[in-house]
């Protein structure tokens, strides 16, 4: 590809970097997705790794329009889970370059990792109806939100709705949906169906995950700074201290929602070795909802 792009879309609070690409794509009109990935990304790739990962970011940044004033760190800051995920994992300016790469095979493990503790094994698209119904009205279509896609995000912290979820099959698996073409055929779909979902304390908790993973996506240098403190201090609590707390989060029918008996088993048994070195992004998460690190409404 020589030169810039003519166009290119705006960009929406929270929207995933998919769901960038994804509008991209319908907008210039290619017949095929792998045109699309080709013209930004040169090779083609899982495009989960958009749902919630800064992928090539500092590669296709170069061909948009120079006047839309998008940069990366304004693509990766706001329109990827890094905040999220750097936080858990501590990760540094190195890793970031790393899953930038041109080079695919560069930071591959690290991709690998991440997809694994921010997107479930079941492929799928999530929204909240009234997001969506609200986006329509503000902007003339809804979107993908990387808080929505995020493993473990069951239901909008705003309007403490419960996601629909769409999974993806083989013929939709490698191709660039937007919100606007997959909410207005799916029409009125059910939720997601969770026996505890009229228990106001399932939903509460799942409120108060949601509200805190967003804040942790959407904090600035200084209030990561005070997480990172946090969790340095958290670091001298012994393990079973550690698990007292996640499991005191709320009763089993939440983790259920979240982890398999043996994601769980698994789980467990790391932070039992490791501690808080161990934790995932949703855990780290369960911890700062029951401190004031981060203020909660």
């Amino acid at each position: 590809m020589s030169g810039r792009l003519l166009t290119f879309p705006r960009l929406y609070p929270g929207e995933s970097l998919y769901s960038i690409i994804s509008r991209y794509h319908s907008i210039i009109g290619h017949r095929i997705y792998i045109t699309t990935t080709r013209e930004l990304f040169e090779n083609p790739f899982d495009l989960r790794l958009l749902f919630a990962l800064p992928y090539k970011v500092n590669h296709f940044y170069k061909w948009l329009p120079a006047s839309i004033g998008i940069t990366p760190d304004v693509v990766t800051r706001n329109h990827t889970a890094w905040n999220y995920a750097s936080l858990a994992y501590n990760f540094d300016g190195g890793v970031l370059e790393k899953l930038n790469s041109v080079k695919h095979r560069k930071g591959r493990g690290k991709r690998k990792a991440l997809m694994k503790c921010l997107l479930t094994e079941e492929i799928t698209l999530k929204y909240c109806s009234v997001c969506a119904s609200d986006e329509v009205k503000k902007y003339g279509e809804p979107y993908w939100h990387v808080l929505h896609l995020l493993k473990g995000i069951l239901l909008c912290p705003l309007h403490k709705t419960f996601l629909r979820k769409i999974t993806l099959n083989s013929s939709t698996l490698n191709r660039y949906l937007t919100a606007e073409e997959i909410i207005s055929a799916e029409g009125e779909t059910q939720n997601e169906e969770y026996e505890e979902m009229t228990d106001p304390q399932f939903a509460d908790a799942h409120q108060r995950l949601a509200y805190t993973v967003l804040m942790v996506l959407n904090m600035n240098d200084i209030q990561k700074t005070s997480v990172i403190q946090y969790l340095k201090k958290a670091e001298k609590t012994t393990s079973s201290e550690l698990l007292k707390m996640i499991h005191n989060f709320s009763g089993d029918s939440f983790f259920r929602s979240i982890w398999s008996s043996d994601e769980l088993e698994e789980r467990t048994r790391q932070i039992s070795l490791l501690g808080v070195k161990a934790m995932e992004p949703l855990e780290i998460a369960i911890l700062l909802s029951q401190n004031k690190v981060l203020q909660l409404n």
